[in-house]
């Protein structure tokens, strides 16, 4: 009887818990999961921007920033291309053949750097005192290096980036943008073997070695250095403005506009809602635009939550003009300048993780710890926290798209424009 009983005490357990069940999580962001006990008294806006804050955090806290941000340093860089294109236009006025651009090129070729570093890292928030340890073992690894220990060894031993020890602190051969502009000019500055001093970037502290750079062949370097040193720049400024005056008109649909500015009010975005179409029949949605809306300063986008509608057409208006331009710029060849992405990639990177630090949100934090500091975050009353908050919400559309949340109060949630969500007016 005794086995008989002690046999039924895992079934009537799970049977339990079948009937009693832990109870549905009121809000659900990505693996984070709130209860209906954290949950309790928040009006459906609030609920949306916990939401917000639960998808920021999860980013920061997971080190996935990177994907969140993608969509933004893309449009980054296909707005850079129009900043290109006149030097692509003036080059095809003066028929610069290509034996001239080869030649030129060759008197000053593009380099590809093979590169060995430690670095120490440091969250852009961190506390001098953090700052100055990371400092310090930098030193520590620049000293031993110059003192000829094995630089793969001392990176194995000190480097703090995933795989150092496996590479001995190598990374891929990088060109002109592939890295952070402190660390590339770092690099350049080196003969191979040399060590370079410690270097700060957005990431923390380095030590390089050089191990090794060669010329790029034509074929694989890009064309605006060349075309910037053969170009002057009143013809580049005349072709441009000479194609610009070619360029057929952007008309918006202005119901379309009108429900876009109530979808962002809302923090949605719909891909199908389309404003307009390039003249090669390419779509610019809603989507696109809350990728402009989010790139805004929060002066500018509270400006334009209190337009007129004529005011927040002409912003969408000049919005897509922007992106058709850059879909032109990349039919004509042209190139956004060597940099661009990787100097968008870290900004934005940064400029997520400031908000998570202005949140309370640090790395490393899980379940009730995080939810805890969120639950602070949305409640406080100051100055950086109301900032961040209305940063998450306005980019909301690519939270939602990273984490999507999950809770029957969010299908209801008032737009923005119904609730005082707009942090500058708490």
């Amino acid at each position: 009887m005794y086995i008989l009983r002690r046999s039924l005490v895992p079934v009537l357990a799970l049977l339990l818990a079948a009937a009693c069940g832990d109870a549905p999580p009121a809000l659900t962001v990505g693996e984070l999961r709130f209860t209906a006990e954290e949950t309790a008294g928040l009006r459906p806006a609030d609920l949306a921007r916990l939401a917000d804050l639960g998808a920021l955090a999860t980013a920061v806290t997971s080190g996935t920033v990177d994907p969140l941000v993608e969509p933004l340093v893309r449009r980054e860089v296909e707005r850079a291309r129009v900043l290109a294109l006149p030097e692509y236009l003036g080059a095809r006025r003066l028929g610069i053949p290509e034996a001239r651009l080869r030649e030129a090129y060759g008197a000053a070729p593009e380099w590809e750097l093979s590169v060995r570093h430690v670095v120490r890292l440091v969250p852009r928030w961190a506390g001098e005192a953090e700052r100055a340890e990371a400092r310090r073992v930098a030193a520590e690894a620049e000293r031993r290096a110059r003192a000829g220990e094995d630089f793969a060894a001392i990176a194995a031993e000190l480097s703090e980036e995933p795989g150092a020890a496996e590479r001995g602190g190598l990374l891929q051969p990088g060109r002109e943008g592939s890295w952070v502009d402190p660390f590339w000019q770092a690099a350049l500055a080196l003969r191979p073997g040399e060590i370079s001093p410690v270097v700060e970037t957005e990431y923390g502290y380095h030590v390089l070695k050089l191990d090794d750079r060669r010329p790029l062949p034509y074929e694989e370097a890009a064309r605006l250095p060349v075309l910037r040193r053969l170009v002057p720049r009143p013809v580049a400024v005349a072709a441009m403005e000479e194609w610009v005056a070619a360029q057929p008109p952007v008309v918006l649909d202005p119901p379309a506009v009108l429900a876009a500015r109530e979808a962002l009010r809302a923090g949605d975005a719909p891909d199908s809602l389309v404003l307009a179409r390039s003249p090669a029949g390419t779509p610019f949605t809603a989507r696109d635009l809350s990728l402009g809306w989010a790139a805004l300063g929060s002066g500018e986008r509270e400006a334009l939550r209190r337009a007129d509608d004529g005011a927040f057409g002409e912003w969408a208006t000049g919005e897509a003009r922007e992106a058709f331009w850059a879909e032109a710029a990349r039919e004509a060849g042209a190139e956004p300048p060597a940099g661009v992405e990787a100097e968008a990639r870290a900004r934005w990177a940064q400029r997520v993780e400031g908000l998570g630090a202005a949140l309370g949100v640090r790395p490393g934090m899980t379940g009730g710890q995080l939810r805890a500091a969120l639950a602070r975050a949305l409640g406080s009353t100051g100055q950086e926290a109301r900032i961040a908050r209305a940063e998450a919400e306005a980019m909301r559309p690519l939270l939602r798209s990273a984490y999507p949340a999950e809770a029957p109060a969010l299908a209801s949630s008032p737009s923005s424009s119904e609730t005082p969500s707009s942090e500058s007016t708490r």
